[in-house]
């Protein structure tokens, strides 16, 4: 901003964040939308971390802090990561409407120390307000980044065989680019599967560093379906 519009969610927007990221060999690079109550991240290769991811991240180190259960709240877009990784640490996940001043008021309704979205509205009720500052969460993501084991993208990658966010009609999914981890998730044989990201790529599949990015998961499961390497396995 003023060189795009000031919006952390759209990859295209974070291009120079992630080259700056890549060239100064930062652990983390960390972005905001024009008033500052949106997060959008990036680890340390320059992979975007999406909001669930974050928001999933915010709300496990709250509940090994502050003991099980602990509630987390998010709304219908984000993905299967946070109820099953959430739930599996102890926690309770409550999905919930999409709008930040919804996610907000049942936040409050149930005494949640956090909430948020996919869109990177992430609410912070441990000891703060409840509504989501993003230079507030910037600061805890920086201090949660510091305390990890190793890199960021070693944390993230535990959760992303399970993550399928789904937005403008379409859902998403990025992978650890193992074409039999892939294959196996999708239901496909990998030969099927390297067909199907040639003939996907104009319309989003992008492999990138160590992963790949479908941004249209029901056209690649469309498109095993009519690849007659897979008949046969339909007709068993």
């Amino acid at each position: 901003f003023p060189n795009h519009h000031p919006d952390p969610t759209v990859d295209e927007y974070i291009q120079d964040m992630i080259a700056l990221v890549r060239s100064e060999g930062a652990d983390l690079g960390i972005a905001f939308d024009g008033d500052a109550d949106r997060l959008g991240a990036v680890d340390e290769h320059g992979n975007v971390v999406r909001g669930d991811i974050l928001l999933l991240l915010f709300g496990l180190d709250a509940l090994q802090r502050l003991g099980a259960p602990q509630t987390l709240i998010y709304d219908v877009k984000c993905s299967q990561a946070i109820p099953e990784v959430y739930g599996a640490a102890g926690g309770e996940p409550i999905m919930w409407k999409t709008g930040h001043s919804l996610i907000k008021e049942k936040m409050k309704e149930v005494g949640a120390p956090i909430a948020g979205e996919l869109s990177g509205h992430i609410c912070f009720g441990e000891d703060y307000y409840g509504f989501d500052d993003a230079l507030y969460g910037a600061c805890l993501l920086a201090q949660l980044a510091s305390r990890l084991d190793g890199p960021l993208s070693q944390r993230v990658a535990e959760f992303l065989l399970r993550l399928a966010s789904c937005a403008e009609g379409a859902c998403a999914v990025v992978l650890p680019y193992d074409k039999g981890l892939i294959a196996g998730r999708l239901g496909m044989k990998p030969e099927s599967l390297s067909r199907a990201f040639v003939k996907l790529r104009p319309v989003g599949v992008t492999i990138r560093q160590n992963l790949a990015e479908i941004a249209d998961i029901e056209a690649l499961r469309e498109f095993a379906l009519s690849d007659p390497a897979e008949a046969w396995a339909r007709e068993k």
